[in-house]
């Protein structure tokens, strides 16, 4: 897949799944109102002091309010930005591969644990939204096909050389597909069509800066 089929619908998957978390949001909070008050969750603000759905719905509350669509973003295409350069242009003799690093689960898993140390401590989501972003990039690239890199290192530690071309020959190739092949143009419309109605409704709620600035948006699929 290429730019906007990667963008698009990691995009469009991030948002259907604020979508239903901050429908679970609205429960927790529903449910917490009828349940006695806790002085020391509320007052103190101790996460700790706080019963198990307080501590969710502390995350989907800053999940909700502090999601960087910058970030995910750039975590749709990061594996491609990780291996692309790597595998098929500076190192291209050794790897002859544009799937490594970047496409394994040890990568993303990588991001994973560190964002949920970046969040624990800081309560930032920056490294979260990064490997919810490579995790999407992976399932679109159907990664799965392919175990000995989506499993590395438990196949061994070298990665099978796919590619007969470097990066500048397989380009022209990709653009050929683009207008022929309905595998690649389809996910790219798709995407393409994600990405325009983000923009324009970003744009239609004056939120550009905001966007540009901070990568905080309130845009949603559903008006509720």
């Amino acid at each position: 897949m290429l730019l906007f089929a990667h963008t698009g619908i990691t995009l469009g998957a991030a948002m259907l799944a604020k979508d239903a978390l901050a429908k679970r949001l609205a429960l927790e909070v529903e449910e917490r109102e009828t349940k006695p008050f806790s002085l020391s969750c509320s007052r103190m603000n101790r996460e700790q002091d706080c019963p198990p759905n307080s501590r969710t719905t502390t995350f989907l509350t800053v999940l909700r309010q502090h999601f960087d669509y910058r970030f995910l973003l750039i975590g749709s295409l990061l594996p491609d930005l990780l291996d692309k350069p790597i595998g098929d242009i500076f190192f291209y003799q050794p790897f002859r591969n544009g799937r490594i690093f970047g496409h394994t689960l040890c990568f993303t898993a990588c991001l994973a644990v560190l964002g949920a140390y970046v969040y624990k401590r800081w309560k930032k989501l920056w490294f979260l939204i990064l490997s919810f972003g490579s995790a999407i990039h992976l399932i679109l690239d159907q990664m799965w096909l392919n175990p000995r890199t989506l499993l590395w290192p438990i196949y061994g530690w070298s990665f099978a050389s796919v590619d007969s071309t470097n990066f500048f020959g397989w380009l022209p190739e990709m653009f050929h597909a683009l207008a022929t092949d309905a595998s690649v143009y389809v996910p790219e419309i798709i995407g393409f069509s994600i990405v325009a109605w983000f923009v324009a409704k970003v744009i239609q709620t004056e939120n550009l800066y905001t966007f540009v600035r901070s990568g905080l948006v309130s845009v949603q699929w559903s008006n509720d």
